[in-house]
């Protein structure tokens, strides 16, 4: 009796409680609390990389229509004159679609290259200005990847479908965590992704404006002719 007299007065006794629960409560949320420092470091990482990969993929869209221009600023000097010819010097010709658009692809009837992407694989190192000459494609992607920070590796991707135009980034990076933390997301390295399409509205404007010249041409000319044609049988 005395014994479960005393077993009751132990546990209705409330002295030590707060001993106890603070020991229990506390590491929990000390372990929370780590957990959520690290997944904010993980989401800071990857958007990080990921904004990378979104400005440069878009710098790359929005300079694609000149090589002097500036990879970052897209700044160029449209008043520079050739001393010889006193044109203007900072522009890629007037033909340079044609290599662009795989042109000689499809007057030789390769159709297969027409449309396959042109990549380029983004080291960690390199990050020196492309020399000039050469591929107008090859250039302009290393323009792009000159603008990445060191370290960051992965790669970049023009395509050409006729309709559209892309840029497509990839890039890599190490995660800059502890290995538990690595092993606790099941990942060693982040990854991003993002693309941009080539727009180029004073081309398309001048393009339109061609097809209503052309179009015109053509409807005048086939009256004309069929008139000519009607009038000799006449």
């Amino acid at each position: 009796m005395n014994i479960h007299n005393q077993s009751r007065r132990f546990f209705k006794n409330q002295k030590g409680s707060f001993t106890i629960e603070a020991s229990l409560v506390f590491p929990i949320i000390f372990l929370v609390t780590i957990l959520l420092i690290f997944l904010s470091l993980y989401v800071y990482q990857k958007s990080s990389l990921h904004y990378l990969a979104d400005r440069t993929a878009k710098n790359a869209a929005w300079t694609w229509d000149n090589t002097y221009k500036d990879g970052l600023s897209g700044a160029y000097d449209p008043y520079e004159k050739d001393a010889g010819t006193q044109q203007q010097k900072q522009n890629d010709g007037l033909y340079w679609r044609f290599s662009d658009f795989n042109l000689l692809d499809v007057l030789t009837f390769q159709f297969s290259r027409v449309g396959s992407p042109k990549i380029l694989t983004v080291t960690g190192t390199d990050r020196s200005q492309p020399a000039r000459g050469g591929d107008l494609v090859t250039y302009k992607l290393q323009r792009a990847v000159s603008t990445l920070p060191p370290g960051v590796t992965g790669s970049i991707q023009y395509e050409n479908d006729f309709y559209k135009r892309t840029v497509t980034v990839r890039l890599e990076n190490p995660l800059r965590m502890p290995e538990f933390i690595k092993v606790l997301f099941r990942q060693d390295r982040i990854e991003a992704e993002a693309s941009s399409y080539i727009s180029e509205p004073a081309e398309f404007i001048r393009s339109v404006d061609f097809a209503l010249y052309a179009g015109k041409k053509m409807v005048t000319t086939s009256k004309t002719t069929i008139m000519s044609i009607l009038k000799k049988k006449k």
